[in-house]
């Protein structure tokens, strides 16, 4: 809540001593309190809403690096050996044979 906010919706001091008074400052003190605590728990939600994007975006760095050869940039061992189990295990689920990209013959590649 903002501070505005806060000091508007609490109620004005009440200055008599009597029994009334007394009920009125400590209800006065209370609501003081709730409005603090609220501004702690808006802090607190924001803070770990910053975090939860520092952390999502160090997951998607590290699935990055996981994926990739650091100084080509290009899809690394692990990377490619999974692309190509499930390219097969497509190959197999479908009945067609042309699902699977043909894969290059060594001959090919030395052109």
């Amino acid at each position: 809540m903002r501070g505005d906010q806060a000091a508007e919706s609490i109620p004005p001091l009440y200055k008599s001593r009597d029994e009334i008074g007394q009920m009125a400052q400590a209800v006065r003190i209370i609501i003081a309190d709730v409005h603090r605590t609220v501004d702690g728990y808006e802090i607190a939600r924001l803070e770990l809403q910053r975090l939860y994007g520092q952390l999502a975006e160090q997951y998607r760095t590290l699935q990055r690096l996981s994926t990739t050869d650091p100084l080509t940039g290009l899809p690394n061992h692990r990377t490619v050996i999974n692309r190509i189990e499930e390219e097969l295990s497509r190959c197999r689920c479908t009945t067609s044979a042309k699902s699977a990209s043909p894969m290059p013959s060594c001959r090919n590649l030395a052109r």
